[in-house]
This record gives structure tokens, C-alpha cells and sequence, in this order.
């Protein structure tokens, strides 16, 4: 089927056909979930007169929200259409929204503190237990206990660990105080005050952390009527993108939204992938949820899977389906249910699937240490890639691994061997560079019309690195900045600026034009309160969606900051300017003010990108190399080869997790996580193995070629190669 200048395969076609009510979609790796969600919301706007902001798209990541929001936006414009006032968003920023207007309009906004600012509050915390000389000797004794961690690392950051996963567990659990102290004084003395610091801290900062986002959106809704009927009323469609990675709290926040015996207007679309539920270890996030959504959708013919995937090569397809098929006949249950059994299926329309490049490989690293061998390993399969490379040098190639660690190990050993890597998560500025560049502008921004040149060159200067296009020729523009004052160009007669030097470059002289016209709109607000000032100052002049994010959250600090001294005689504009100027330089308190998004841009052709298979999920490659098979650590078969790292924080998330007063049974407890964790492991190598178009590449190394079961079937099914 054929709408407008898009090709839809029959899936897609019929999923365009909805027009309310609930809709499950099962969307299989390289099946288009981002376009079906993009024209869903098309659909509703030019065909069904929805109005774009009665429409909401829940995302899992800021940066696919942002990325959605403007495929949306072109798709509409071109068909004369406005997307203004449709949120995308992901669902933690939805219910901060719902906080915010149920606290109404705050001269100090909203504080959410990021990881960073958490793990520094709950510092503080204990070095302020460990002043007391009884508390130092407890920590000496505990210190003898063996917690199953790495011995090397710093104990104060292993109890901080622990600190932040009792805290999380005990919010979920909404777990009073009480209750708290009884879960966890078997696990370290410590525990119980650092959960008292912390909350102190935290409510004397008034603040939140993302712990407490969604559950403090749920109780909004679910105690007071006109909220929830404010917010039913605004939103009659909910898009949930990744749904198979939900968890109690958001699952409650969205039937709050959308469940008609609640008030709401019961259209709820949910697409996602259980086969790719991939977060589900030690946290909340569970694939069974969209699955129980999937069965129920089932029963009304409202479940429409979307199996063909135009991705990857056929043989890439037949190997991930080789995998499903397989572990269908696992001998533990809870194990056997890991995937739906939904096999991907080859495109019918629309762009086809490509052909391979070479055939898909297993290698096998034998040696007499298995050091040795992970040590050939990783040669190998670096060597092969630089030859690919050499051979494909506008492809894309990435290696996969299980662990940060060896994450680090291969991209090393790729720059010694000469391998073009694909650069760093963040194209953008630096935080501490945005905040730095933010109190350049407010400090402008606060001095009378008729004197802003006392901070005209600083800023100038320092904006084109931000914006990464660096000065042609700084000099030259020096010189131009000292013939002409800052208003020539701000505000120039006539509209005409002043005439450029030949020696000044014409790209610098049009850059410093357009530098100009975002000042001079933002002159034009500068009585905006910080909440709006900030993020427009980004948005104006930077452009990046983390600058506008760092500029939102230090409105909120800078604002606070300025509030509780105001005998400074300052002015409000210029108080603010020096508080980010303290934040920007505090960076070892604030160098992490908002998450770092995860990298979703396209790699670099002609580049190697060595990541987790956790953080590959969503991006795709010409060719993946994933290494370290022959591991049953790494992708174990049998759920007694599971082993947990952390025993001291295992052993506390399941005290945490039983009911207050049940009895605790450890070892089914154990047994129980064991199977989930085999099931994930399963699925962790199923979405490495979908990031693969054109070539795949499977290896391992050990001492003898004795494989995982699910590994020895798929080396099966490859060509050999002897390294």
C-alpha cells in the first residue's frame, strides 16, 4: 500500500487504520516502530482532526523524544500542518510536567538531581556518620565481612552503591523508616542513617530524584481529581514507544491517563518488542507487562504484530530466528518463555532487505591459558575489522562486547592498530562549557542598552567553539570587534551592519551576523523569568538539546542560589550571571547537572564503534563483530552458571523486595533471578545479533572449543574460519 510518497508493507497498512481505543504492536528489530509512531500521529492530525497537543508520545530516551518530535514536525509542515503543542517526551519528563503544575507556578522551580548530585549528597551523609569514633569501629568490623564485590575497589564507593540501591528499593517498596532499618541491619551499619542524610538532604533542597519522579506524578493523580481530570481532558491519545521495558509506577501513571473507568479516554497505543526487553536485571523494568497488554489486545483483535524487518540480510534474520527457535526448547520453563516466538520476517514493500557482504562466521580462540586465548581473540577480531574496513572504507563496523571493561580493552587495542573509532557519545559542548557560555550571556544581558560591550568580546569569542566551528581567523575578528561597538552590530542603521575587511573571512563575518540576531532577540526578553530566560538562551544560541537541558536545570539551581542571600544588592539579572559562573566553576560538584543521552547518532562511515550490547540497542551496522561466546559467564545456558558479581547488593535488593515481616527465603530468591538473568543474557545476544545489514561476525576463545549450547547452535549454522 502506497500513502502519499510512503510505502507501507501490509502490517503498517493495517495499523494505519486505527482510530481509537487501545492497540498493542509488537514491532520486530528493524521493523520501523519510529515511523509507525510518526505516522500514527500524522494519521490522527490530517485524517481524524486531532488536535497535535491532545496527543502524547512517551519515549524511553530524551534523545529519540527529540529526534521523533522533529521527524514530526517536517512530516506535518509538508503537508501544511502544525505539530505545535504535541509533547514527546520521555515518561519521566511527563511526570515532572505533572509535578510542576500541581506545585503551580514556583519562583524557584523544580530541582531534580541528577546521579552525580546524588551520590554527592549521599557522600556527605557518610562522612558525617563516620565522624563518630563508635561508627568508625563498626566500619572496621563490616570491613572484614566478605560483601562479594571487587576487592579493589574503595569501600566508602561500595557502600555508596549499596546506599543508592537500598534507597531506590526502598521507595519503590514505599518502605517507612522503620521498616527499612529492619530490611537492611544485617547488610551494613551504615544503611540506616545514610537513608535518613539522604532524605534530610533531600527535602531540605527541596528536590527530587528520578526515583521519586513517577510515583509522585501517580499520587498527584490519584488524590486529586482536578489534576487528573485537567490532565484526561488534554491528552486523548497516548503513543508509548518502548513498552516493553515499563514498570509498575509507569504503567500505573499511564492508566491514570488513559483508563475510562478513571476518567480517561481509553486510546493507548503501546509498541515494543519483548524479544528486546534487555533492562530488566536488577531493576523494575519487566517484559511481562507488555506482554499481558499483548494478550489482552489479543482477545478484542486489537494485537497487530509487525514482524517484517527490511534491516538486515536474510541469513542475519534466519540466525536471530535460529536463536528464538532454540531456546523454545530450553529445559527450564521460566527460561523457555525468554522470547514470544514471533520469527522476523523479510520485507514484502518498501526498501528491501541488503544482501550480504560475506558470509556470517564463527571463530574459535584456542590456548593454553584462557587469558591467552581472549588476548588472540581480541586481535583476531580487531584485525578482521581493520581489513573489512580497508576493504568497505564507507561502511560501518562495530564490535560488541558484554562489559565496560572490555569495552575499554578493544577500543585501545583498536587505536594501536591504526582503526578510525567513531568519536564520543557527546557531538555537542560540555556542560561545564555551556554553563560557562550561559553567564557570558546573562552578564550581557543585565547591562543597560547603551553599555554592552564590557562583555561583548568574551562572549563572542567563546560562542564559536561552543557551536564546534571555531573562528577562521581570530584575529581578524578581534580587530573587526575593536572599529566596531557592539550596537553597530546589534543594532545596525538601516538594517545594514557594517561593511567587512577583505581580510575578515565571509564565513566568520555572516556567523557574527547571526550571533547578533540571536542577541538581539534575546535582549528582547530578557525580563522572561529564569525558568524560560535560560533554555531560550540555549535554544537561541546553541541549539543542542543537552545545552537547553544544562541551561533548564541551572536556572533552577542559580535561581535558588540568588534567593536565600537577597540582602546582595545586585542586579537580578547580573546575581544570577555570577551563580552559574560558581556552578560552572564547581565542576567537581556539577560536572554531571543532567544525564549524558545515550549515543543514538548514525556512526561514521569508515569508523568502528566498540560498545556494550546493552547500549547497541537501536543502532545498526554494515557489519558486527560480537566476541566472548564461548563464555557460559558471559552468555550462560543453565541458570546454576549464573553467578552475581555483587553479592552483598544482591542479597539486599531481594530483603528489600520481600513484604515487611515475610519471611525471607534467599536461596529461591536466588534461584528465581538466576532464570531471569539466563532468559535477559538470551535476549542480550538476540539484539546484538539484529544490529548486523550486511556481515556478522561470531567468535570465542578458551582453552577447548566447549560452548553455551544456544553458542554451539549457532556455530553450526556459520562458516568456520581458523584464526
Amino acid at each position: 500500500m502506497t500513502t502519499g510518497a510512503v510505502t507501507l508493507r501490509p502490517a503498517q497498512a493495517a495499523i494505519l487504520t486505527y482510530s481509537g481505543g487501545q492497540l498493542a504492536i509488537s514491532a520486530a528489530p528493524g521493523a520501523g516502530k519510529t515511523f509507525i509512531l510518526e505516522q500514527l500521529a500524522v494519521r490522527l492530525v490530517e485524517d481524524l482532526g486531532v488536535r497535535p497537543a491532545e496527543i502524547l508520545i512517551l519515549t524511553y530516551m530524551r534523545s529519540a523524544a527529540l529526534n521523533l518530535k522533529q521527524r514530526l514536525t517536517r512530516t506535518l509542515a509538508a503537508r501544511g500542518l502544525t505539530a505545535f503543542g504535541l509533547q514527546t517526551t520521555t515518561i519521566h519528563g511527563f511526570a515532572s510536567s505533572v509535578i510542576r503544575r500541581a506545585a503551580g507556578d514556583s519562583d524557584s522551580g523544580m530541582l531534580v538531581w541528577s546521579e552525580a548530585e546524588r551520590r554527592k549528597n549521599l557522600q556527605e551523609a557518610l562522612l558525617e556518620w563516620l565522624e563518630d569514633p563508635l561508627h568508625q569501629q563498626m566500619w572496621q568490623a563490616y570491613g572484614q565481612r566478605d560483601g562479594g564485590g571487587d576487592e579493589r575497589e574503595d569501600p566508602q564507593a561500595v557502600v555508596l552503591r549499596l546506599a543508592e540501591k537500598a534507597i531506590a528499593e526502598a521507595k519503590q517498596a514505599r518502605l517507612s523508616e522503620a521498616d527499612f532499618q529492619v530490611a537492611v541491619v544485617d547488610h551494613h551499619p551504615a544503611l540506616p542513617a545514610l537513608y535518613r542524610g539522604y532524605l534530610a538532604r533531600q527535602q531540605a533542597a527541596g528536590a527530587y530524584d528520578y526515583d521519586d519522579l513517577i510515583r509522585e506524578a501517580n499520587a498527584i493523580l490519584a488524590t486529586r481529581d482536578d489534576h487528573r481530570a485537567y490532565h484526561q481532558r488534554r491528552i486523548r491519545f497516548v503513543l508509548e514507544d518502548e513498552a516493553q521495558d515499563s514498570t509498575p509506577d509507569q504503567q500505573a501513571l499511564i492508566r491514570w491517563l488513559t483508563e475510562p473507568a478513571l476518567g480517561g479516554s481509553g486510546n493507548l497505543v503501546r509498541v515494543g518488542d519483548t524479544n528486546q526487553a534487555i533492562m530488566a536485571s536488577f531493576t523494575h523494568n519487566s517484559p511481562r507487562y507488555f506482554r499481558a497488554f499483548c494478550q489482552a489486545c489479543e482477545t478484542s483483535g486489537r494485537h497487530m504484530p509487525m514482524a517484517e524487518s527490511s534491516r538486515s540480510a536474510l541469513p542475519v534474520l534466519a540466525m536471530a530466528n535460529a536463536l528464538v527457535a532454540f531456546t523454545a526448547h530450553h529445559p527450564d520453563p521460566v527460561v523457555r518463555e525468554a522470547f514470544t516466538g514471533q520469527p522476523i520476517l523479510p520485507a514484502t514493500a518498501g526498501k528491501p532487505n541488503p544482501s550480504l557482504l560475506a558470509p556470517i562466521t564463527w571463530t574459535f580462540y584456542e590456548g593454553a591459558r584462557r587469558d591467552d586465548a581472549a588476548a588472540q581473540e581480541e586481535l583476531g577480531v580487531l584485525t578482521a575489522v581493520r581489513a573489512f574496513l580497508r576493504a568497505h572504507p564507507t561502511a560501518r563496523a562495530a564490535v560488541l562486547v558484554t562489559s565496560h571493561k572490555l569495552r575499554m580493552a578493544y577500543a585501545q587495542r583498536a587505536t594501536q592498530l591504526g582503526i578510525p573509532l567513531q568519536q564520543g557519545v557527546s557531538q555537542g559542548p560540555s556542560q561545564r562549557q555551556c554553563l560557562r557560555f550561559l553567564a557570558h550571556v546573562l552578564t550581557f544581558l543585565s547591562l543597560p542598552l547603551e553599555e554592552p560591550a564590557a562583555s561583548w568580546r568574551p562572549l563572542v569569542e567563546e560562542w564559536a567553539q561552543l557551536c564546534r566551528t571555531p573562528w577562521q581567523n581570530p584575529r581578524a575578528l578581534r580587530q573587526f570587534l575593536a572599529r566596531h561597538p557592539s550596537d553597530s552590530l546589534l543594532f545596525p542603521l538601516a538594517d545594514l551592519p557594517p561593511h567587512r575587511p577583505e581580510d575578515f573571512p565571509a564565513a566568520d563575518y555572516l556567523a557574527l551576523l547571526s550571533l547578533c540576531r540571536g542577541l538581539r532577540a534575546l535582549l528582547r526578553v530578557r525580563h522572561l523569568p529564569p525558568g524560560e530566560l535560560f533554555p531560550s538562551v540555549a535554544l537561541t544560541l546553541i541549539d543542542d538539546p543537552q545545552a537547553i537541558a544544562v541551561a533548564a536545570k541551572a536556572a533552577v539551581i542559580a535561581q535558588r542560589k540568588a534567593a536565600s542571600d537577597p540582602t546582595i544588592e545586585l542586579d537580578p539579572l547580573r546575581r544570577l550571571a555570577d551563580e552559574v559562573r560558581t556552578l560552572a566553576e564547581n565542576t567537581e560538584d556539577h560536572r554531571d547537572l543532567v544525564p549524558t543521552p545515550a549515543d543514538t547518532r548514525e556512526a561514521t562511515p569508515g569508523t568502528l564503534s566498540v560498545l556494550t550490547l546493552h547500549a547497541s540497542k537501536g543502532l545498526e551496522y554494515d557489519a558486527v563483530w560480537i566476541p566472548g561466546l564461548a563464555s557460559a559467564y558471559m552468555f550462560p545456558w543453565d541458570p546454576d552458571q549464573v553467578s552475581f558479581r555483587d553479592q552483598a547488593a544482591f542479597c539486599l535488593e531481594q530483603a528489600l523486595r520481600a513484604p515487611p515481616g515475610a519471611p525471607f527465603d534467599l536461596a529461591a530468591a536466588r534461584a528465581a533471578a538466576q532464570r531471569l538473568l539466563v532468559a535477559e543474557k538470551l535476549r542480550l545476544l538476540y539484539v546484538g545479533m539484529t544490529r548486523a545489514e550486511r556481515a556478522l561476525h561470531l567468535s570465542g576463545a578458551g582453552t577447548s572449543e566447549t560452548l553455551p549450547p544456544q553458542v554451539a547452535q549457532l556455530a553450526s549454522l556459520c562458516e568456520r574460519v581458523t584464526p
